[in-house]
């Protein structure tokens, strides 16, 4: 058995097969054009996701110090009732030394914040 192969054959089996690579070559970049968007997309998600983590974490940073806020406004408008009732009738002077006390013990304890 013999295979005649003549010039013509020879181009029709490179003509096939650069065919093939450029069918695929195509339909490479038309995935990759298709999935693009999506891409994107979720580039965007994990940039919005890193965002609300930082902003997560500013917001827990602003709820510690308005809690610290509070206590504080508490602590002087308590001390700031006993001096009335005091001043009002000069009694409460065992009241105001432990509001003296509580106001000190506040003032004076180690606080840390968080950052």
């Amino acid at each position: 058995m013999t295979i005649e192969l003549s010039w013509a054959t020879i181009i029709y089996f490179c003509t096939c097969i650069i065919t093939v690579g450029g069918a695929l070559k195509v339909l490479n970049e038309a995935k990759k054009a298709l999935k693009k968007p999506l891409d994107e997309v979720n580039e965007k998600l994990a940039h919005y996701d890193q965002c609300l983590s930082n902003d997560k974490k500013h917001l827990d940073r602003i709820d510690y110090a308005l809690e610290d806020l509070t206590h504080s406004i508490n602590m002087l408008v308590k001390s700031n009732r006993t001096i009335l009732y005091h001043l009002e009738d000069g009694n409460h002077s065992g009241e105001i030394k432990q509001e003296l006390k509580a106001l000190d013990d506040w003032l004076l304890e180690k606080r840390t914040y968080r950052q």
